[in-house]
């Protein structure tokens, strides 16, 4: 028998790794398995090494439905809020575009386990950074809710807004400011 008796037609969609198989056939010449019995090992192989990759796929996609299904049973009616929670988080964690990207096509961005995470950490963030985000719910108010509260600022003499030389100025113009984005959502 000859290294080049060695060949392969695989069953239905198998695939091969050629450079590996090179180094099986050697092996098998070497060991004086028979080019049909390889064929068959290597087949054989293939088939079982399928049903067990959908095997896991199968327990991997019925673990990951089994999590968010209890991810929502935790969080009830604030699902989605918290959802958008994490996704702010995530965004301000990770504000470079490319990164977060290349973060989410390992799969880890959908995980239920990191969405919960993200979540947690979107409570260690201050309430102005949800400001402007969504339909303005995050910062518990809606928008119209939010535009009220700005033109009561902006019409309160006594407000900083309304005085310069106030040391909270700068903080009630931007918090002025944020109120409208609630208002009026980009």
């Amino acid at each position: 028998e000859k290294i080049e008796d060695y060949k392969l037609s695989l069953e239905g969609d198998q695939a091969i790794n050629e450079d590996v198989m090179e180094k099986v056939k050697i092996a098998a010449h070497a060991a004086g398995v028979l080019p049909w019995q390889f064929e068959r090992i290597v087949n054989e192989f293939n088939k079982t090494g399928g049903e067990m990759s959908a095997a896991q796929k199968l327990q991997a996609e019925t673990s990951f439905t089994e999590q968010v299904d209890g991810l929502k049973k935790e969080w009830g009616e604030q699902y989605d809020t918290q959802l958008r929670k994490a996704n702010i988080a995530f965004k301000e964690f990770m504000p470079d575009q490319a990164e977060r990207e290349a973060f989410l096509k390992t799969g880890m961005g959908s995980d239920p386990q990191v969405v919960k995470i993200l979540a947690n950490a979107a409570k260690l963030l201050s309430e102005d950074v949800f400001l402007g985000h969504g339909d303005g719910k995050l910062g518990g108010l809606t928008p119209q809710e939010a535009l009220s509260k700005a033109r009561e600022i902006q019409g309160s003499k006594d407000h900083a807004y309304r005085n310069p030389g106030h040391p909270n100025h700068k903080a009630a113009k931007e918090e002025v400011q944020n109120l409208y984005k609630i208002a009026y959502p980009e």
